[in-house]
């Protein structure tokens, strides 16, 4: 099972209130801090992987309604670097990776994930992932 990064998604929440004026430009203000961010990753899954995915979507998450942890496409597994760029080592000379975690659960604007059929024995499923303020 892998994330696929290429085209991978991220939005920004909109925390923002917008008020109508009686003239000229509307007011806004910050509505909230605690926003929802939401990401759309794609996993290659095998078809043993999707078949343990479908019980985690039926049991482990009831169905997409209970919050799960997730890596973060965008950060995590990438080689943590000095301040001119470097990749930072390990005494032993591997790199040393960031490890980003966050809450999420799926999205209840969205469709339920999704898998498409491929020639091979890979499968993608598409998410779309609310990371939990």
């Amino acid at each position: 099972m892998f994330i696929q990064r290429d085209g991978f998604r991220r939005q920004r929440a909109d925390g923002r209130l917008r008020s109508p004026t009686d003239l000229g430009p509307g007011k806004v203000r910050r509505k909230s801090t605690a926003t929802v961010r939401t990401i759309t990753p794609q996993i290659w899954m095998t078809r043993v992987q999707l078949e343990r995915f479908g019980t985690f979507w039926d049991v482990d998450t009831k169905g997409g309604a209970l919050p799960f942890w997730f890596p973060e496409p965008g950060r995590h597994g990438f080689p943590m670097r000095s301040d001119d760029g470097g990749v930072l080592l390990a005494a032993d000379g591997s790199p040393l990776l960031i490890s980003a975690w966050v809450l999420v659960m799926f999205s209840p604007d969205a469709e339920p994930p999704q898998d498409t059929t491929t020639a091979d024995d890979l499968w993608p499923v598409s998410l779309s992932l609310d990371i939990m303020p």
